[in-house]
């Protein structure tokens, strides 16, 4: 590893290579290839270290003892189960870069919960609300932000921050997002969003309010940190008399990714989000009161599969030819087509019902087959 070079190789690798030391040039090395956010969990979990340990614990005697000390510290102090386990996790990553250089012979935090936890702050932020909201931003650039992430899905404020106007691609309705959190990872470096009708107009004031020379779809975004970016759109929910509710900005990127699982494949969603399925399963999907009254509006659908497979396969093969034909000729029947209304969604076969959800609005039904 070329970065021992930089740490000084008889005091890194040295057997009395103190904590303090090692974490501080670990870290320092890796300041210029690493983002400000996760510069400065590493800078807290720095602090955590060397509070617990002290400067002058040589890296070579912590023992896994240690490693669940340090955990039971940070819970007892006041950190939440997922905010421990994050730190647990960078406390692991040091650690194991002196097991690679052999100042350790095992990783102390290697039995130490370190996976990250799915949320049980949920939230669905409801099409009117949202509206309501974004009515009391204080301009262009603000409405068409709080719209990117609860109707384009985008991290807040990473993605939207570096979105500029030559990622437009009006001909197409689409915009290129350079996706900062996944950037390291080949392929994954940007994604193709469409440019939903909840976002069109928006952009287009946008584009008009926009001064000559601008780059940036949202220059005020140019040096401010996410965390001031809470205290203007909290004012503008008490204004619009709704209650804040919890992970701000995750939570709308969490609501149109379940919005869209209703209407798209999981990996189309996935691709215009950002993230895997798993990661959507664990941190983003959610239960919904409306997926139980969609369950049981119409029990007379509610016919088991096996009951069906049974009744098809004792059916001869002379009659199945035969409803296969009558299916094909109702289905294309001029008389038997009603105009379904505009949105998402590709043409559903006959007997679909179409539901009114969220920003989907489809009240008519395909014809069903006799």
């Amino acid at each position: 590893d070329a970065m021992i070079i930089h740490l000084g190789v008889d005091s890194f690798k040295g057997a009395g290579s103190v904590l303090g030391e090692f974490v501080h040039q670990y870290i320092d090395n890796r300041c210029e290839t690493i983002r400000p956010g996760t510069m400065q969990v590493w800078k807290l979990t720095q602090q955590n270290l060397q509070a617990f340990f002290g400067d002058f614990k040589r890296v070579r005697d912590i023992a896994p003892g240690d490693a669940d000390d340090f955990r039971t510290h940070l819970l007892s102090s006041g950190l939440s189960e997922s905010t421990t386990r994050k730190r647990c996790a960078i406390a692991s990553q040091l650690l194991r870069y002196a097991v690679k250089h052999q100042i350790l012979a095992s990783n102390p935090f290697d039995e130490v919960p370190k996976a990250n936890m799915a949320t049980n702050k949920h939230a669905f932020i409801e099409r009117e609300p949202a509206l309501l909201v974004m009515e009391n931003l204080p301009n262009s650039e603000w409405r068409l932000l709080f719209a990117l992430s609860r109707w384009g899905g985008l991290r807040v404020g990473s993605e939207a921050r570096r979105l500029r106007w030559s990622d437009i691609d009006w001909a197409r309705k689409r915009f290129t997002v350079h996706a900062t959190k996944t950037e390291r990872y080949s392929g994954h470096e940007t994604r193709t969003v469409p440019i939903f009708p909840e976002l069109a107009e928006l952009l287009s004031e946008r584009h008009e309010d926009a001064e000559d020379g601008d780059e940036l779809v949202l220059p005020m975004l140019v040096g401010r940190t996410d965390q001031s970016l809470r205290k203007t759109l909290l004012r503008a929910i008490k204004l619009a008399g709704e209650k804040p509710w919890p992970r701000l900005w995750h939570n709308m990127r969490s609501t149109r990714q379940t919005e869209l699982e209703d209407h798209f494949p999981t990996h189309v969603t996935c691709s215009w989000l950002g993230n895997s399925q798993a990661t959507a399963r664990k941190h983003y999907l959610q239960m919904r009161e409306d997926h139980f009254e969609r369950a049981v509006q119409n029990p007379a659908q509610n016919v088991s599969a096996e009951q069906c497979t049974d009744k098809w396969q004792n059916t001869s093969a002379e009659e199945k030819s035969l409803r296969k034909q009558q299916s094909a000729v109702e289905c294309d029947s001029p008389q038997d087509h009603r105009a379904v209304g505009e949105g998402f969604e590709p043409p559903v076969p006959c007997g679909t019902p179409v539901f009114k959800t969220g920003a989907f609005d489809h009240s008519a039904t395909r014809p069903t087959q006799k």
